[in-house]
């Protein structure tokens, strides 16, 4: 009997290292998952954050071309340019002269401002995709 009483303080000491250690693990287990958790929604916002600042620039070069071809008096000046040689090669190459001539000028000035503006529109539409690609892509 005594030999069993001068094991049991032994088996108890045991015993509670046991419960205090799986006490541990379970205390620690939460924490580790929250900070795994963390890390991983961090990357993923990181990843978001760097897809945006790449949508944002391919906005401000696509907004620096379209105001460079588009925008501006050196655009406008190239337009006019454009449009007055159109129309002046086109009233010069016309076989007829007079209304015929002018008609035809007419519609090469015509053509050039209408080409240039579905340039412009395109352009500008052209602004607004980066962006809205990014935010489908981020809605998923």
């Amino acid at each position: 009997m005594n030999a069993l009483l001068d094991a049991l303080p032994g088996a108890v000491g045991a015993v509670v290292l046991l419960f205090l250690g799986a006490w541990e693990n379970d205390r620690r287990t939460p924490r580790t998952e929250a900070r795994k958790e963390a890390a991983a929604d961090r990357a993923a916002l990181e990843a978001q954050a760097d897809e945006f600042v790449a949508a944002v620039l391919a906005v401000k070069v696509a907004g620096n071309t379209h105001d460079h071809l588009y925008a501006g008096w050196s655009a406008k000046g190239t337009l006019i340019i454009r449009a007055l040689v159109g129309g002046s090669a086109a009233y010069h190459g016309s076989p007829q002269r007079g209304i015929p001539a002018a008609m035809a000028a007419s519609q090469a000035v015509h053509t050039v401002i209408g080409r240039w503006d579905e340039r412009s529109a395109a352009s500008a539409a052209a602004l607004a995709a980066p962006l809205a690609d990014w935010g489908r892509r981020s809605r998923r």
